[in-house]
Order: C-alpha cells, then structure tokens, then sequence
C-alpha cells in the first residue's frame, strides 16, 4: 500500500474514532469502518499490518477524545455561586457592538467569602457588559473578576443553536457577564508563553494605531481583518451583513493565502539580499509563526503553518512532499492535540476548500498548459470556482444560505485583495520600525485606501442586487457525504481524462453523465411531502411565549416572539423560531399575534417581520 494512501486512511480512521466517541456510536462506527477497509483490501491490497494500524489509530482516536473532550470542569460544580475568579486571559479579547469585551479565561483560583478554591484549572467565557468601558486587556493579564458563575442553557427547541455544545469544544463549560467595576487586572503575564503572546499581540496594536491616523472606518477594519484576521478590529455590522450577502465575509479572517505570501515575501526579499537558501528558508518559517502569533492562531492559519514547516523541512532533506498525504497528515497532528477541533467550523471549511485546491488545481493547470504556457496562469481564476464547489454543503448545513454572486464577486475582488495583502503587510512589517513608521504608513496609505473602496464598491453594488442571498434548505449527514461522493467521483473522472494522451471523451462524457445522475438523485432527497396534519409548536424561550401553529392547509400562525437579549437588537426567535421555519421550508406567515406588548412577549416581532 502506497505511503499516501496509508497517511489518508490513518486521518480518515482518527477521525471515525472521534465521531464515534462524541455520538457513542462505536460498534456501528467501527463497523462501518471494517467495511472501508474491506474494500481497501481489495482495491489497494492492503497489508495485514496496515489495516491493525488503522484500526489501532480508530482506538487511540476513542481514547484520546474521551481523555481531552470533557463533559464538565472543576469550575462547573460551582455554577450559580457568586465567586471571585482568578486567572490568565487566554485569548484576544475582542470589542464588539456595545462595548462588550469578550475573552476566554484560564481559571486557577476561586473565592466565596472566606472559603478559597485553589487548583481549579478550568476554563470560562467572561464577557464585560459596559458601555463605557475604558480599561484595556491583554492576552496573558492576570485578572481578577467578580461575577456568577453560569453553565449554558440546555437545547430545549429543534434546530436552536447548542451554545453548550459550542463552548464544550473549547474546553469551557461555563461563562460570566460583569460589568466593568468588576473586572481587575492584577499583574502582567506570567510564564515565557503568556508574555511571548502579549508583546506579539500589542505590536500588532501598535500597527493598527498607526494605520489608523491615514486609514479610517471601515477601510481599517478591512485592512485589519485581510492582514491579521477577525480578532485585529470588528467591522461595522453593516459591512459585514453586505460581505455576508456577497459571499465574501471569509476575507475577513486571515487564511492560508496570508502565509503562503508572507513566507514568499521573506524569500524573495532575503534571496534579493543574496542570503544562503537554508537560512532564508529558516528564517521565513519563524516568521510565519510569528504571524500565526499575531492572528491568535485560527485553525486555518494553524493548518498552512504547519504544512509550509514540513515543506521546508522536506527542502532542507532533500524531500518533496505530497500535497494531499501533507494534508491528512497535518489534519492528523491537529486532531491528535485537540480531537474537538473537528467540530469546529473554521476547521472544517479550511480543511475542505484546500482539499478540493489540492485536488483539482494542478490538474486544471496540467490541462491548460497544453494550450500554451499563459494559459496555465488562468488557474487562479477557477480557485474561487473550487472552493465555492466544495463550500457549498457545510455552508447550507450551518447556515441555509447561498451566496448568487459569490463566484464573481470573489474573481472581481481578487487583484484589489492581492493589493490590500501584499501591501498591507508590507507597511505593517515597516511599522515595526518606528523611526520609519508614519512615514511609511502615509506613504502606503493612498494605494491601500483606493484599492479597499474598490473592494468595498464591488461588494455594496452584488449585495444590493436581486436575489443576492437566497435561503436554503439545510443538508444532513448523508446529503454531505453523498454530494462530496460525487464530487469526488467527477475529480476521477476529469484525471482519468486529462492523464489519459488518447483523451478518450465517450469515457469522459460517460462517467460525466453518472454525475449529473448523482446530482439529480441529491437534488430529489430535499423533497417533502407535506402533511395535512393540524400541529401547535410550544417554543421554550424562558419566561415568555412563543407559540407556531400550523392548519391542515398549512397555513401558519404566530403567537408572540419572545424577548430581546440584553442591550442588543438580538433577539430569541433569532435562534428558536427562524432556524425552525427555515428548516420546515416555511417562507409565509398568515397571522402574528401579539397578546400584549412587554418585551418578553413582542421581542422579537421586528426580527421575524424583517
């Protein structure tokens, strides 16, 4: 059996043993998984010795997932006890609307009057409700807050958003909301770690401070979120809601793109100044990890940095390195330290959008090349296509929508967004010198300003048009597994065709026809027959009312909406009542009746009426 299709079936097997551990699924798990080897056997002949390694990684995967994914920490039996918490910021705490400041905290310390809970080592989400909040935080301050300690509501609606679950696979079973006066900071950074991520951290404060004086709002925030991702500055809402409609929101947070050209950058500069390849190789993988520093590292960052350091080490041995086998084994290593972070989204649409670059890209740029060396260049222009193909499933799955215009809008804004990368790091790497700062800010300012209004300009004029945003219906686990099957057997079918020198099209066009075939048989699977059935949906939201009925002519009626969260237009149907109507297909409503108009009974009228 061949070394990388070894590397895939180890990630794929890691990856059943975390599923079946997080839905207790393991006998049918493991069963199913007998089967793909099976059937590994006899395609790829596989060796005894292969498939108890597979088999061994399913079991490791179980164990590890039980031993990392917990159900509950020690902060967790003191939930609903007002406490003094003490601990370390550790992630970038970020301002969004109202001043909130949000931010994990690692918890070491607890105290209840004169009772002290020592050794804790828990995790909780502290979120400061102030609208006036002037104190600054840093990741790694130690911090004293003074709050009640609260466990996630338990999912008591089809289709509510799970904010345990979530919180759950960060390892954090609770939460605070305080207010400003009591939240302290009580030292600074302790541990080489900690004050690594915080000098890193106020450095790239320091850079957008200094943008900020020739670069203003929203070009600022844009700025700030292509260089160094969603956690440098928030975008206002209404941008957001306009990249959300033009499908371009992914902009936003720093990816893979941002390391691949910054490590470019610091080999074509250091190759300028005639340094000896290993040591510009070395010193660019640093600096990627720098980078990684400074974006708070996301998964997607976490994945191209680890890939680019085994490239680089492959260099420095004299080893190419596979790009797909590099993949599942950099899936791997992420999944060995932290088997939740299959679960989370960033993750996941990362590590599908560069499997299908991966896997379609060099075969599209093998085919051009044959029509001249420009064309090949043109292979660019169908990333955006990639990625949207392999977007699609999860992105109906989180969120039942689709972008109409993402695909244009996504190649039109493409050379505005290689400016704002490749310029904006650039004068963000010169901020770091401060005789040269201002200068080279203002200096770069003119071209980052005109380029991030072009991009701006692009999204305003697709997310105004027609039709922008459509609602979808939300895929399950088999619609998924069946789509990507299909995409899949159409890459086959286009390698087979393209490797082929005789280009035997009625094969081509046959194995074509079976995936449209596919693609009909998944489009039938979202029918539903209606039913004529008289329903009444009791919709948990507290103390308040929120009640759907539908007729036998299905017909449906509302009965009050809930209430507003707290100082913010974010309502409860927001999460209860939209995600169900949108999974019922439910496009229409008779009436809405309002009993009375208190905030826990008309709450959420605006939202559903909008």
């Amino acid at each position: 059996m061949k070394k990388i299709h070894l590397t895939i079936f180890l990630t794929v097997y890691y990856i059943l043993g975390i599923i079946a551990h997080e839905n207790e699924l393991f006998m049918p798990v493991a069963m199913f998984g007998l089967l793909i080897l099976c059937f590994a056997a006899l395609k790829y002949k596989m060796k005894v010795i292969n498939i108890v390694l597979c088999y061994a990684f399913f079991l490791f995967a179980f164990a590890n997932s039980s031993m990392q994914i917990k159900q509950a920490d020690n902060l967790t039996f003191l939930a609903g006890k007002r406490l003094i918490v003490e601990g370390t910021i550790s992630s970038i705490p970020s301002t969004g609307v109202y001043n909130k400041t949000k931010f994990f905290m690692n918890v070491d310390k607890a105290y209840e009057d004169e009772k002290e809970y020592n050794g804790l080592k828990a995790k909780t989400f502290v979120t400061i409700n102030e609208e006036e909040n002037d104190k600054k935080y840093e990741i790694g301050d130690r911090i004293k807050v003074l709050g009640k300690i609260k466990t996630p509501y338990k999912v008591g609606n089809p289709n509510q958003f799970d904010y345990g679950k979530y919180l759950k696979y960060k390892n954090t079973f609770t939460y605070l909301q305080v207010k400003s006066e009591d939240c302290e900071k009580i030292s600074s950074p302790i541990g080489i770690k900690w004050k690594f991520l915080q000098e890193v951290n106020k450095k790239r404060r320091k850079i957008i401070e200094i943008q900020s004086k020739y670069i203003k709002s929203p070009n600022l925030e844009i700025l700030g979120g292509v260089v160094f991702g969603d956690d440098a500055v928030n975008p206002p809402e209404d941008i957001k809601d306009e990249f959300i409609t033009a499908g371009i929101l992914h902009i936003l947070a720093a990816s893979g793109m941002n390391v691949g050209f910054i490590f470019s950058m610091m080999v074509a500069i250091l190759g300028f100044l005639r340094f000896p390849w290993r040591t510009t190789s070395l010193i660019g993988a640093v600096t990627v990890i720098v980078y990684a520093a400074m974006t708070g590292f996301p998964p997607s960052i976490v994945r191209a940095v680890i890939m680019l350091e085994f490239v680089v080490l492959g260099r420095l041995i004299n080893r190419d390195a596979n790009s797909l086998s590099l993949l599942s084994f950099c899936a791997l290593l992420m999944l060995i330290f932290s088997p939740s972070m299959l679960f989370n989204i960033s993750f996941q649409l990362s590590f599908v959008v560069t499997l299908g670059i991966v896997l379609f890209a060099p075969l599209l740029y093998e085919y051009l090349k044959g029509f001249g060396w420009y064309w090949n260049k043109l292979t660019v222009l169908f990333i955006p296509l990639i990625a949207q193909i392999f977007v699609i499933p999860l992105q109906m799955f989180y969120f039942q929508t689709f972008s109409t215009y993402s695909l244009i809008v996504n190649i039109l804004i493409l050379p505005f967004l290689t400016i704002i990368s490749f310029v904006g790091f650039v004068c963000s790497v010169l901020n770091i010198f401060t005789p040269i700062a201002d200068i080279s800010t203002h200096l770069f300012s003119y071209i980052l300003n005109q380029s991030i209004t072009a991009l701006l300009w692009i999204s305003h004029k697709f997310s105004n048009l027609g039709y922008a945003l459509l609602e979808t219906y939300k895929m399950n686990l088999l619609q998924i597994i069946f789509y990507y099957f299909m995409v899949i057997y159409f890459y086959f079918a286009l390698k087979h065709f393209i490797k082929d020198e005789a280009h035997d099209m009625k094969k081509f066009v046959r194995k074509c026809l079976f995936t449209a075939i596919f693609s009909i048989i998944l489009c039938l699977s979202f029918i539903r027959i209606p039913n004529n059935n008289f329903e009444v949906v009791f919709f948990d939201v507290g103390n308040s009312d929120c009640i759907l009925i539908k007729s036998p002519s299905n017909k449906y009626f509302v009965i009050d909406t809930g209430k507003l969260a707290y100082k913010t237009s974010y309502s409860q149907i927001d999460n209860i009542l939209i995600p169900y109507l949108k999974e019922k297909r439910v496009k229409d409503i008779e009436y809405l009746i309002i009993t009375h108009f208190d905030a826990d009974h008309a709450g959420g009228a605006v939202t559903l009426l909008n």
